[in-house]
């Protein structure tokens, strides 16, 4: 039983690989078609990346658009890229790809941030609420003089 678990995950891993080397070209594909002015290419490598991640992006933009476009903007960027290749306007397709890649970038630094900076610390934010009630009650001598933070972390 262990070992056929082992294996599915590994063939779940290697799909996963699969899957995010296609996004990678797909997305390389798209750059260059964009630069090279491209545009039956550009759609077509969008229309690829569209299958990739599945139709949830406008299923979720029909639905609730607003929510959608504030909690993720590469999301909306995509879709912008999308909208302007459809109308056939290369030049907002290339400047929509380009502040696609800049808030890519942004989201990668500030989850790298965000890693260091609980890495540091040595806090874990989302237990937080889950832990507190029974933890100030159960350490209350140590909470008194460690703070309540350090005293979730060292039950940790």
């Amino acid at each position: 039983m262990t070992i056929s678990s082992i294996s599915s995950s590994s063939a779940t891993l290697q799909n996963t690989q699969n899957t995010a080397q296609q996004i990678q070209q797909y997305f390389s594909q798209l750059s260059t078609d964009l630069q090279s002015g491209d545009l039956s290419g550009a759609k077509n490598a969008y229309a690829a990346l569209q299958k990739l991640f599945g139709t949830s992006s406008s299923s979720s933009s029909s639905s609730s658009s607003s929510s959608s476009t504030s909690d993720n903007p590469l999301e909306s960027d995509f879709e912008t890229i999308g909208a302007a290749l459809q109308s056939g306007d290369l030049s907002a397709a290339q400047s929509a790809f380009s502040k696609f890649q800049q808030d890519a970038q942004s989201l990668v630094d500030s989850q790298l941030q965000s890693a260091a900076t609980q890495a540091v610390s040595g806090h874990h934010h989302h237990h937080h609420s889950s832990l507190s009630s029974s933890t100030d009650s159960t350490t209350s001598s140590s909470s008194s003089t460690t703070g309540s933070g350090n005293s979730v972390s060292l039950l940790g």
